[in-house]
């Protein structure tokens, strides 16, 4: 009789024992998985802050193209402008050359 008892609190001590190990691979396991989660949200924080980065970057980069465009589009005008305005110069100059030829000839044939 006293071995079976002594049999039957040793399997409950073992039957504690096993539920205490299983217990605390229960919440290595929890904690495991709070890291990985942790870990995950890390990541995907900076996963959106690197594509922030990378939009505003663009962003940045787009303004800055569509800037020299504009630069570019306003030295081309401002060519063809220039151009303009010395076809202009030359028109003028040899429209008065004419008129003074013109004026030469008649006072010439005045005389």
């Amino acid at each position: 009789m006293k071995e079976i008892a002594r049999l039957e609190e040793q399997r409950k001590e073992l039957e504690l024992e096993q539920k205490k190990r299983e217990d605390e691979a229960a919440e290595r396991e929890r904690r495991a998985q709070i890291l990985r989660e942790q870990e995950e949200l890390r990541l995907a924080e900076v996963r959106k802050i690197e594509q922030e980065k990378r939009a505003e970057e663009e962003r940045r980069a787009a303004e800055e193209q569509r800037i020299a465009e504009e630069a570019e589009a306003r030295r081309i005008q401002e060519e063809e402008e220039a151009r303009r305005l010395a076809k202009e110069e030359e028109a003028a100059r040899l429209e008065e050359e004419a008129e003074l030829a013109r004026q030469a000839r008649e006072a010439k044939a005045a005389q």
